[in-house]
């Protein structure tokens, strides 16, 4: 009986694992078509390295980046601003239209990935938010890159990474909704409401300046541990709790692969 028993548990854990594994990888692929819609492997268009920097006086109330392959930087300043230093190919088309600021890597040109290695420099996309606006809406989709996120106000807030780290510090928002394929997510010293976010491949760490235990919280690995308030929770990987009294938000985290650190 205790052998079938031991056979019945290690046939489950095959399954388990092989799942997880099956929805890691069904989440690479789609980032790494995501890449491919993108951009493709080429020799056209220029080579050149460009430092390009433009204000925005508009009224602008929402902003959405899509990006092929830089690193991103959105931080405060007295001004919108887009800038952008790195290959001129990679240079972003920019348009303003009712209030929403449109950022976007154009997906026809070809990139030699060899440039990206024998330039030696990084491509950086920077978007300075006016500090003296409260931005509604900021919706950011990168193929390949990191995200850096500081001292930034916007009601809602939603970045999807496919490759690449996702780190945002000071940051205060009503909802916000991170997600990476292949990277960790960071989020320290920041206030919201609501929060959600997902990582298939990487960890998630995340430091609120609020007390947590006035959050509904759900939080579940399939592949790492979970802690709360330093405390790694029982149970396999999954943690669940209500707030105490009325609640003042909402806080889902997942991982497929990798670790969950709440505070």
């Amino acid at each position: 009986m205790e052998e079938k028993k031991r056979i019945y548990l290690a046939v489950l854990t095959i399954i388990t694992v092989a799942a997880i594994i099956f929805g890691s990888a069904y989440h690479i692929l789609g980032a790494f078509y995501k890449i491919g819609q993108h951009f493709s492997v080429g020799k056209k268009g220029s080579s050149e390295m460009v430092d390009i920097s433009n204000d925005y006086e508009d009224d602008i109330s929402a902003i959405d980046i899509e990006c092929a392959t830089s690193k991103i930087i959105i931080e405060a300043g007295d001004k919108y601003n887009v800038s952008f230093k790195g290959i001129e190919k990679l240079s972003p088309a920019v348009s303003v239209s009712d209030g929403r600021l449109v950022v976007k890597q154009k997906g026809d040109r070809d990139l030699d990935l060899g440039d990206l290695r024998d330039k030696g420099q990084e491509n950086i996309l920077t978007i300075t938010i006016d500090e003296d606006r409260r931005l509604e809406n900021l919706n950011l989709d990168v193929a390949m890159g990191d995200v850096k996120m500081d001292d930034v106000e916007v009601d809602n807030i939603t970045i999807d990474a496919a490759m690449g780290n996702v780190n945002a510090d000071d940051v205060e928002c009503s909802q916000v909704t991170l997600s990476a394929a292949m990277g960790n997510i960071t989020l320290t010293d920041s206030k919201f409401a609501d929060l959600k976010a997902s990582a298939d491949m990487g960890n998630i760490a995340i430091d609120t300046d609020e007390d947590i235990k006035k959050y509904d919280i759900e939080a579940s690995s399939d592949m790492g541990n979970v802690k709360i308030n330093g405390e790694k929770v029982s149970g396999k990987g999954t943690y669940k709790s209500e707030a105490d009294g009325a609640a003042i938000g909402k806080i889902v985290l997942d991982c497929d692969m990798g670790n969950i650190d709440l505070n």
